[in-house]
């Protein structure tokens, strides 16, 4: 992580997770760069956040399921789509 505490070019994607990072590295990153901190989840890696909508194809990603997903480069152009999890024109 020390690398990217000095390159004001980059925002911090952080799993605030003690399974990801312990609680001190948290801190010390939003201390390092406090504008530059983006919180993100590995939620949807799991199938948890389905299992909130029982029978429904939610929080998954599969073929047809509902994952609506966009990529973007370093530019900000799409580059991949998924529209209910198959595969569109960026």
């Amino acid at each position: 992580m020390g690398a990217v505490l000095t390159r004001n070019d980059v925002t911090i994607g952080v799993i605030a997770a003690p399974s990801h990072l312990a609680p001190d590295g948290v801190r010390r990153a939003f201390r390092a760069a406090p504008t530059r901190v983006m919180l993100v989840t590995d939620a949807l890696a799991t199938s948890t956040p389905a299992a909130l909508f029982p029978g429904r194809d939610l929080g998954l990603l599969r073929p047809a399921d509902r994952a609506d997903i966009l990529v973007l480069d370093d530019g900000l152009i799409p580059r991949t789509v998924l529209d209910r999890g198959v595969p569109a024109e960026p």
